[in-house]
């Protein structure tokens, strides 16, 4: 998303009702109302928001950067091409949400979780998503690259497609009959053979 010719505006308190579109806002705070659950067309750089907690919220043409939504409750939410950068989302849920062309970069997701949503379009690059969960998600064109997914739970995801080869882990949770299908190096197929209680030895 191009911002060169956004407006910027440092340093205010402002409420969802009066944020602008085609503007980069930084260090503000942000205020969500009730009948204004929507951020369109900005950035928010080391921004912080509030409520943590939020239903239905429409995100579209936006991007987020050095902001802090750690344990916050993202309920049936619509995200549309957006970029998360070196934000911290632990523990942050994500869940029941649609997700279209949505990038994650740099970003610490511990024990994040995405369950029960739709996606067509995600990117994780570059992040820490240890212990985080992906259940039961309908997915398309789902990316990871460079990223720690240590014990990550997939229980009920179809993984056909899916390339776990530049990712770092040593076991992670999944459902058999839904793991068919998923691109893995070799050293991560005797991770896999270990974790299902094989014994494996040398030829």
């Amino acid at each position: 998303m191009k911002t060169d010719m956004y407006e910027k505006i440092e340093g205010e308190t402002l409420l969802s009702s009066e944020l602008l579109e085609h503007t980069y806002y930084k260090n503000c705070r942000i205020i969500l109302e009730e009948d204004a659950y929507e951020f369109k067309y900005v950035v928010l750089e080391s921004c912080l928001v509030a409520p943590e907690k939020m239903e239905r919220l429409e995100v579209l043409n936006a991007s987020f950067i050095n902001c802090d939504f750690s344990n916050f409750e993202f309920d049936k939410s619509y995200f549309n091409n957006v970029t998360f950068k070196n934000c911290k989302l632990t523990g942050t849920l994500f869940n029941g949400n649609y997700f279209r062309d949505t990038k994650f970069e740099n970003c610490l997701m511990r024990y994040v979780s995405f369950a029960e949503g739709k996606l067509q379009g995600m990117t994780w690059k570059e992040c820490d998503v240890t212990e985080g969960i992906f259940m039961n998600m309908e997915h398309k064109k789902f990316v990871m690259k460079i990223c720690k997914i240590e014990r990550m739970n997939f229980s009920d995801t179809k993984m056909r497609g899916v390339d776990l080869t530049e990712c770092d882990f040593q076991s992670i949770l999944y459902s058999v009959e839904a793991i068919r299908g998923v691109k893995i190096r070799s050293d991560q197929a005797v991770a896999f053979a270990i974790q299902m209680g094989f014994d494996v030895v040398d030829a």
